[in-house]
């Protein structure tokens, strides 16, 4: 049977077509199936792919031209000759079938191409902005993707390798890996002491069984990808003693998750422990001091120690009892000094605090608490710690504030005073909600550096300052909230960004005006809306700046951090970068049971 090249055009033009330019296309501008056939709807689409017509003496000789609106080639050889190569119209790729094989892996499949050499496997985990190739010129149909994330959703695209090169990418296919929970398998159990150098990896996911300390001189290293589950009957939960470390080095396409042993549909806060750090940098408490629950000390003179690292990790569904009156934290970071390293880390619906500090001097970028319960995050006892770029954002089904951030208690005066140095936060309350306090609460001596923060939708205030020891050092500078957008916030029920009826939290006139203070003019504090992209979603939530943001146009003047090897000089306010969105792919919306 003769195979035909059609090119179909407007009826009654007359062209030729030797030395036509020839213009590679892509399958949406063309029809090449492998069946011999290249048709164009219409002459202007055939003049875009190939250039401008010309006169042609030999047309009719070339080829078969009847007046049909029809070029028809009988072979392949003549179509090379009028167009002097190949068309280079390369095969349009197929949409892949996905099978999910288990909790780590997926296998694709995709139908033969015609003319097609080999075909590029695409994946992205959803979230992520962009695709990466996982298998190049898979010269079958199929292909196994292993080691992948537990209960993860991935996009896949195929790509035609053929002699005119690659095809644009297919259609996308979306699967989710089989979540692990307890009833796909045994985990491998971990409890008591770790006492020597050990690896989690992750083909494997583990059960935390009480109390596991990793103790003085022992490294607990932590692959990629690797989950670990809290045991509620238990009380699961994971403590680095002095002396010990964690490695938990993940990566954004596969972030190491600890969350709750409970199935994915009955997960919720407070059904296991958390992650208890013990460090041995300097507290205002005593030499050392013990950690809640019986979790460990913590405290001493180096302020360089380092606890191992923490990066692209989350902790979810945590803050169990651990004992009478004493729910744990999401992370406590306890005594813990600057060789720590800190960075992407998310905690989900914890029942007590999402991150507190226990004086110390680690140092965390990129943070992220999303539902907790009590305060997102929380420092006392002498922390002296440097952040930048978190986020916080509440439920009002039950929230404290934002910021709770006190030095001692007992004694407001004690030494070293907490004084960290933070820049670049968002924190988002929930304006709907009954609970969602108070944006900042800053009190019991604490001192602070704080630029650059975006504080909307808290029921109590975007700002208070409390006690006689911290409004002496907001007098006198040593307290300072400056190029911060505040918006969105109420005050016994009226729009209102900060404390207005000067009571002291527990009721003790404190004679402080905060927004006075806050709205001096060499403070650059501003109240507009920032105009983030939707911060009060819980399923989709997005805190860039839209482009006409105040808080990216120069509305409110940026701060710049110092440069001190730490802090990244910026050009926004608030904790997400307009053109990067870090909290993307690594990061989990997932709601609890009942929600």
């Amino acid at each position: 049977m003769r195979r035909f090249y059609r090119v179909c055009f407007i009826l009654g033009l007359t062209f030729g077509l030797a030395g036509f330019a020839h213009a590679q296309t892509d399958p949406a501008q063309a029809d090449f199936d492998g069946n011999g056939t290249v048709e164009f709807p219409d002459f202007l689409q055939f003049v875009a792919l190939f250039g401008k017509t010309s006169a042609d003496p030999d047309f009719d000789s070339r080829m078969d031209f009847d007046g049909n609106g029809t070029i028809d080639f009988p072979d392949f050889l003549q179509f090379v000759s009028v167009f002097g190569q190949s068309s280079g119209i390369t095969p349009a790729a197929p949409t892949p079938t996905l099978a999910v094989e288990s909790n780590m892996s997926i296998a694709i499949s995709w139908t033969a191409i015609a003319n097609a050499t080999g075909y590029n496997v695409e994946r992205r985990m959803q979230g992520l902005p962009d695709f990466t190739t996982v298998a190049e010129n898979v010269t079958g149909t199929s292909y196994t993707d292993t080691g992948l994330v537990p209960g993860t959703d991935y996009d896949y695209r195929i790509v035609v390798i053929s002699a005119a090169g690659p095809s644009e990418p297919g259609s996308v296919a979306m699967a989710m890996t089989t979540p692990s929970g307890m009833a796909s398998g045994m985990p491998e159990i971990l409890t008591g002491s770790i006492t020597s150098d050990r690896l989690l990896t992750s083909d494997k996911y583990y059960l935390l069984s009480g109390a596991v300390f990793i103790q003085d001189g022992a490294t607990l290293t932590i692959e990629p990808g690797t989950q670990i589950f809290g045991e509620g009957a238990t009380n699961g939960t994971l403590i680095v003693a002095q002396g010990g470390k964690v490695i938990a080095n993940g990566r954004a396409d596969r972030p190491i998750v600890f969350t709750s042993d409970a199935l994915d549909n009955e997960k919720d806060r407070g059904q296991w422990g958390g992650l208890i750090i013990n460090g041995r940098a300097p507290v205002n408490t005593g030499a050392i001091a013990q950690g809640e629950g019986d979790t460990g000390t913590y405290g001493g003179s180096d302020s360089t120690d380092n606890s191992g690292v923490l990066r692209y990790v989350r902790v979810e569904f945590a803050g169990i009892e651990f004992s009478p009156d004493n729910e744990l934290n999401g992370i406590a970071f306890q005594g813990v000094g600057s060789g720590t390293t800190v960075e992407y880390v998310q905690v989900h619906y914890n029942q007590d605090d999402g991150i507190e500090f226990f004086g110390g001097t680690v140092n965390a970028k990129y943070l992220y608490c999303t539902g907790i319960r009590d305060d997102s995050f929380d420092w006392t006892d002498g922390w002296t710690g440097k952040g930048q770029f978190w986020v916080a954002q509440q439920r009002g089904d039950d929230a404290d504030n934002g910021f709770e951030s006190d030095n001692e208690g007992d004694n407001n005066e004690a030494l070293p005073r907490s004084n960290p140095t933070i820049y670049n936060v968002t924190l988002v309350g929930d304006p709907n909600g009954p609970e969602s306090d108070t944006g900042l609460l800053l009190r019991e001596g604490t001192a602070a550096t704080l630029r650059n923060f975006i504080v909307i939708g808290f029921n109590k205030g975007g700002l208070d300052i409390d006690t006689g020891s911290s409004i002496q050092l907001a007098n006198s500078g040593e307290l300072s909230v400056q190029n911060t957008i505040f918006y969105n916030n109420k005050v016994d029920g009226t729009p209102g960004n900060f404390e207005v009826d000067n009571d002291g939290e527990e009721g003790t006139p404190d004679s402080f005006d905060e927004a006075s203070w806050a709205r001096m003019p060499a403070f650059n504090n501003a109240e507009v809306n920032p105009m983030l992209m939707a911060p009060y979603s819980t399923s989709t939530p997005d805190f860039t700046p839209e482009s006409n943001s105040p808080a990216v146009d120069g509305t409110v003047p940026v701060a710049s951090p110092p440069d001190d090897g730490f802090f990244t000089s910026v050009n926004f306010i608030g904790g997400v970068d307009p053109l990067r969105n870090w909290l993307a792919g690594w990061t989990t919306n997932e709601r609890p049971a009942g929600q």
